[in-house]
């Protein structure tokens, strides 16, 4: 299973992670993306957050269930327990619509190919937990999402 301190078990952490990741942000239930990610992982958690709030408002994302991650190569091992794994994440769009379905703001992914994070996570002796996702300027440009 993914609680494995193997790296097999990172990587079914990470297929975990990112199916709850995505299913949140279909219906912004977050519930089961928490139990992957470490009590540092402030960002996330936030973007978590507001996700919630605004289906329990009423409202709605569109386009969260086509966000792809794409692992690239092997993770690498930094010591202290901790490890690296670069990933690029296909997405074309976000739209977060409000309750009353008429105000909107959109996220387009106006760079395809500038797309690449590094995830950072451990295992805390029962688990694996992602302490951060950064992203990569490949280009020198800044990211929307």
């Amino acid at each position: 299973g993914y609680t494995n301190a193997s790296l097999e078990g990172m990587r079914k952490t990470v297929q975990a992670w990112t199916a709850w990741r995505n299913y949140g942000l279909q219906t912004g239930d977050f519930k089961e993306a928490y139990k992957f990610i470490s009590k540092n992982f402030t960002d996330e958690q936030k973007t978590y957050d507001f996700d919630t709030r605004l289906y329990k408002k009423g409202g709605w994302i569109v386009g969260g269930d086509v966000h792809g991650y794409e692992f690239h190569g092997e993770p690498i091992n930094h010591g202290g327990g901790k490890y690296k794994w670069k990933f690029f994440m296909a997405w074309p769009h976000l739209i977060y619509i409000e309750a009353d379905g008429e105000h909107y703001k959109e996220v387009v992914n106006k760079d395809y190919e500038n797309n690449w994070y590094m995830m950072t996570l451990h295992h805390d002796g029962n688990r694996w937990l992602i302490d951060s996702v950064e992203f990569l300027d490949m280009k020198g440009e800044k990211n929307e999402e």
